[in-house]
C-alpha cells in the first residue's frame, strides 16, 4: 500500500495529470448566506469563488463562520459564466516551451509543490508548480457562457445541523453529498484560508519571475565532457592555431537550477566562448548565473588569469611554432585576455549587462631585429553586452572600449624588448623581466593604445538535435610609443605605431546524437590588415586564415 501511494505521488510530480477528484467547498456566513463552489482568490482578507452554479461571488473573510469541505468525483458545474471578474483570474499553462497551452483555467486548491486547476472544459488538473513553463496571464475568451464537457447535477448536504441558521442535517442519501469535514473553529478557519493565500501568493510570484526569463531553464541541463581537434596538417607551423591557445584540449561542463529560479551553468578547460576576445577555444574558467531580475557572467583565462603579468611574452620567448611566428613578422598582432565580468538585468527576451575586460595585445614590429611587446591590462576596459532570446534563436551584440595613455610606463603596463634579444633570453622569466624593466625605463618614454572591440553572434536551433552559429568579431586598434635613449642626450627619438583591423568570422554546426554524443565543426576565417613604423621604417601586412576545429562531446 505504501509502495503504491509513493508511486503515485512521484507521477503527480513528474507530469501533469487529469484527475477526477475535485475538493468543493461550501461557505457559511454569519448572516446564513451559503455559498458552494471553488476558491480562485484569497487576497486583501477576500475569497472570490466559482460557484457551482457557473458564477463568481466575493466573500469576506471575517464573514465566514464555517466551511463545508466535499471530495467529488463529478464536475458539479454544467456551464461557466464567464463575466469580467471570472476573466481576471483566468489563466493558461503551458508544460512545453512551445506550442499551446495544455488548458486554461483556475487555480482552485494547492498541496506543497502540486498546483489543483480546474479549466473551462470542467476537467480538472494537478502538476507540480516547477514543471509549468508558462503561465498566460490574459486568455482571450469571446464567449461569456461556456457549456463543460460533462457535469453531473449534485446535492451537496450540511452534514449536521446548524441550528443557529435552520438548517438541518439530511437524511443519509445516495442522492446527496455529505462534507467530508467541516470547519467551525476561527481558528481552523483562518489556517484553511491562509493556504489558499500563501499558495495564490506563491503562483502569483512565480507568474511574475517570468517576465524576467525568456526561456524557463536558458543553459542546457546535462552535464558533459568534451575535446577539441584542429584540422589540418598538425605539426606544421602554417597550419597551427591562429590564436593562442592550450596544449590541454579538453573541458567539463556543468549546470543546474530550476525552472524561473536560481540557475547556473559553469565549464572549465578549453572551448570556444561567445563572449571572449577569439573565436577558437580559449583556456579558461568560465561561469553564468541567472536568478530573478539579475544575471551575471564571468570568465577568467587560466593561461594568464593576472592583470598586470606579462604572458605573451613568455610564449614568445619560447622556442614553440606560435612563439616563432610572432617574432619573425615584420609586423604582428595578437590578442588574448586575463577576464571578462558582466552583471546586468532581463526583462522577457531582452538582456542588457555592462561589465570590464581586462583584454592583453601583443605586437612585433620590425621582424628578427625588431622589437615585440605585450600590451597589459593595467586597468578595465568598460564594456556592454546585448541579447535578445526568441524561441529557438538568440542575437548577440558586444563592445568594449581600450584606451590607455601611460607617460614612463612600468612594466605592469607595457613590456617592451628586441626581438632578437628575446630569442635568446633563454627560459628563466625573472630574469627576462628584469631584462624588460631595465630596458623600458632606459627607452621608452611613453605610450597610447586603443582598441574597439565588437562582436555579434546569432544561434538558431533549426531541430532539437541541431544548432547553427555565426559570430562575426572585430578588433580595431592602433598603438603609438615614443623611443628614446635616456642614457645618451644626443641619441634620436622614434615615434614607432602600429595601427591593426582584425576581422573574424566565425560559423559552427552543432549536432547532438541520440543525447549522448554532439560534435561541432568550426569554421573561423581571419583577416588581419596590420600597418606598422618601426625606427622610420614602414610595412604593412595583410593575410587571410582560416582554421577548422571540431569539438567532441560527451553527454553524462
Amino acid at each position: 500500500m505504501k509502495t503504491s501511494i509513493l508511486l503515485l505521488l512521484v507521477l503527480l510530480t513528474v507530469m501533469p495529470v487529469t484527475s477526477r477528484a475535485l475538493e468543493v467547498y461550501r461557505t457559511v456566513l454569519k448572516d446564513c448566506a451559503t455559498v458552494t463552489g471553488l476558491v480562485i482568490a484569497a487576497e486583501d482578507g477576500q475569497l472570490d469563488m466559482l460557484t457551482v452554479a457557473g458564477g463568481h461571488a466575493h466573500i469576506p473573510r471575517d464573514q465566514i463562520s464555517s466551511v463545508l469541505v466535499y471530495n467529488s468525483v463529478s464536475n458539479p458545474m454544467r456551464e461557466i459564466l464567464l463575466d469580467e471578474a471570472l476573466q481576471v483570474k483566468l489563466v493558461g499553462i503551458h508544460v512545453q516551451e512551445q506550442g499551446p497551452a495544455l488548458f486554461s483555467g483556475w487555480a482552485v486548491r494547492f498541496v506543497d509543490d502540486l498546483v489543483f486547476f480546474y479549466g473551462r472544459d470542467g476537467k480538472s488538473y494537478n502538476l507540480d508548480i516547477h514543471k509549468i513553463v508558462q503561465i498566460d496571464a490574459s486568455i482571450d475568451a469571446t464567449a461569456t457562457r461556456i457549456a463543460t464537457e460533462t457535469s453531473k447535477d449534485i446535492v451537496f448536504g450540511y452534514g449536521r445541523n446548524f441550528p443557529e441558521c435552520g438548517f438541518k442535517a439530511e437524511r443519509v442519501d445516495d442522492a446527496v453529498l455529505q462534507p467530508m469535514q467541516i470547519l467551525s473553529d476561527q481558528i481552523k478557519i483562518e489556517k484553511w484560508y491562509l493556504n489558499f493565500q500563501k499558495g495564490f501568493e506563491r503562483l502569483y510570484r512565480f507568474q511574475q519571475r517570468t517576465l524576467f526569463y525568456a526561456k524557463p531553464r536558458l543553459y542546457q541541463e546535462q552535464s558533459r565532457i568534451g575535446a577539441y581537434y584542429f584540422l589540418g596538417r598538425q605539426g606544421s607551423e602554417e597550419e597551427t592555431p591562429k590564436e593562442l591557445h592550450s596544449d590541454l584540449p579538453a573541458f567539463f561542463y556543468w549546470a543546474g537550477g530550476k525552472p524561473y529560479l536560481y540557475q547556473h551553468q559553469s565549464w572549465v578547460g578549453a572551448k570556444p566562448s561567445d563572449i571572449a576576445p577569439a573565436a577558437e577555444p580559449v583556456f579558461a574558467f568560465a561561469s553564468d548565473v541567472k536568478a530573478h531580475l539579475f544575471h551575471g557572467s564571468f570568465i577568467i583565462s587560466l593561461n594568464n588569469p593576472v592583470p598586470g603579468y606579462p604572458s605573451i611574452i613568455t610564449l614568445a620567448q619560447e622556442n614553440t611554432s606560435q612563439g616563432r611566428q610572432l617574432l619573425r613578422q615584420q609586423t604582428a598582432v595578437q590578442t588574448t585576455f586575463n577576464y571578462m565580468a558582466y552583471t546586468g538585468v532581463d526583462y522577457g527576451r531582452w538582456s542588457i549587462s555592462g561589465g570590464f575586460l581586462y583584454p592583453v595585445f601583443g605586437l612585433q614590429t620590425g621582424g628578427a631585429d625588431g622589437m615585440f611587446r605585450e600590451v597589459l591590462a593595467s586597468k578595465g576596459s568598460p564594456s556592454a553586452r546585448y541579447r535578445y532570446t526568441g524561441d529557438n534563436y538568440q542575437l548577440r551584440a558586444l563592445y568594449t572600449y581600450t584606451n590607455y595613455r601611460v607617460q614612463n610606463p612600468t612594466i605592469k603596463e607595457v613590456a617592451a624588448y628586441p626581438s632578437q634579444w628575446l630569442r635568446s633570453s633563454g627560459g628563466d622569466n625573472t630574469v627576462l623581466f628584469e631584462n624588460i624593466r631595465a630596458f623600458s625605463s632606459r627607452y621608452l618614454d611613453e605610450f597610447d593604445f586603443t582598441n574597439h572591440y565588437i562582436r555579434l553572434g546569432a544561434d538558431w536551433d533549426m531541430t532539437s538535435e541541431v544548432r547553427l552559429g555565426l559570430d562575426e568579431i572585430a578588433l580595431l586598434g592602433s598603438y603609438r610609443e615614443t623611443l628614446h635613449d635616456s642614457q645618451d642626450p644626443s641619441a634620436a627619438t622614434y615615434h614607432d605605431q602600429v595601427r591593426f583591423r582584425h576581422y573574424i568570422t566565425s560559423a559552427y554546426v552543432r549536432h547532438e546524437f541520440d543525447k549522448r554524443i554532439a560534435i561541432s565543426l568550426y569554421l573561423n576565417q581571419f583577416r588581419r590588415l596590420q600597418r606598422s613604423t618601426y625606427l622610420d621604417q614602414h610595412d604593412s601586412n595583410d593575410n587571410d586564415k582560416i582554421s577548422l576545429v571540431t569539438i567532441f562531446e560527451f553527454i553524462l
